[in-house]
């Protein structure tokens, strides 16, 4: 008789470890957009933040947060901070269909070509729909509904991550910052950082040089992890300078976030980031503002205007 209660919990106890759900994760399908952190011998970090149309048909001078993503899983992974400048986590987006891929760009980089068809399909788009597809195939355990957290090495799900796979398995490592080497030019950066983001289509042009990729806008992240996307320049460009005396009103573009201080020096020699602020900060409009200064009597001076997130 007391074998029977034991039996009985024991039984239910198993049907329903049987009726919990298992953890499902994302649902990746063309046109979705990967937001990848890594870092050197660390896991990587790797969401699904939905398709490209987000950030498409934007007019210039829209800007707006990147959502869809969690913080606080890219913190628990890489450490409390890990965006201070001696943390080298560095971010990636990137999207494809069989027609379009759009990838961020690194650096001072100005323009990108389209590439051939075949280069686009073993390159690009069978490398970018690798890294979405294969955490669901290869059966990693998602840590959130729309994120993995993969490791880079020592198991079977290793193969999934995106330094496996664009590494071709380790082959072409020393080119990770390139997409493995398939593409010319610098696909992640060092957070913070400046990102563009491009457009790129396979193309039949002959002679080569194959066409000009189409620039989409640029995502910006700060030592705080707040990432944005902005269409058009994330820094300012200067309208205008009206001179009033010792001093002058520098009229200048700017976005609806963000705000706007001007510098000024009479001697160059400098970086510009060691220039004193003298007047503002104001608050991006998405418009033309203006900042004034009287440079106390100098009978020649400069100015600049810089953005801070």
């Amino acid at each position: 008789m007391n074998k029977i209660p034991y039996l009985t919990l024991g039984g239910l106890a198993w049907l329903l470890v049987l009726a919990t759900p298992l953890a499902r994760g994302w649902t990746y399908q063309d046109g979705d957009v990967l937001l990848v952190f890594r870092a050197p011998n660390a896991d990587d970090v790797e969401f699904d933040i939905g398709n490209i149309s987000q950030f498409l048909g934007q007019s210039n001078g829209y800007s707006a947060p990147v959502t869809g993503w969690d913080l606080s899983l890219v913190t628990s992974n890489f450490g409390p901070t890990p965006f201070s400048p001696d943390s080298p986590v560095s971010v990636i987006l990137v999207a494809t269909t069989a027609a379009d891929s759009w990838v961020t760009v690194g650096g001072s980089v100005t323009s990108v070509d389209d590439v051939t068809v075949s280069a686009y399909h073993s390159q690009i788009y069978g490398v970018i729909d690798a890294i979405g597809a294969r955490p669901v195939s290869y059966n990693v355990p998602p840590t959130e509904p729309n994120a993995y957290v993969i490791t880079t090495s020592g198991d079977q799900t290793s193969l999934a991550s995106y330094d496996f796979i664009v590494t071709d398995g380790g082959i072409n490592a020393a080119f990770i910052s390139e997409l493995g080497g398939n593409v010319p030019f610098n696909v992640e950066g060092v957070i913070p950082a400046t990102l563009g983001f491009w457009q790129i289509q396979p193309a039949n042009a002959y002679p080569n040089p194959e066409p000009a990729a189409t620039y989409v806008g640029s995502f910006d992240i700060d030592a705080n992890g707040v990432l944005i996307f902005v269409v058009g320049s994330l820094q300012p460009a200067i309208e205008g300078f009206t001179q009033q005396g010792n001093g002058g009103t520098v009229r200048f573009t700017t976005l609806a976030n963000g705000a706007y201080s001007l510098l000024y020096t009479n001697a160059l020699g400098g970086p510009i980031s060691t220039w004193p602020v003298v007047s503002g900060p104001i608050a991006g409009t998405g418009g033309v503002q203006s900042l004034s200064y009287t440079n106390a009597g100098d009978t020649a001076g400069y100015y600049g205007v810089v953005r801070s997130p």
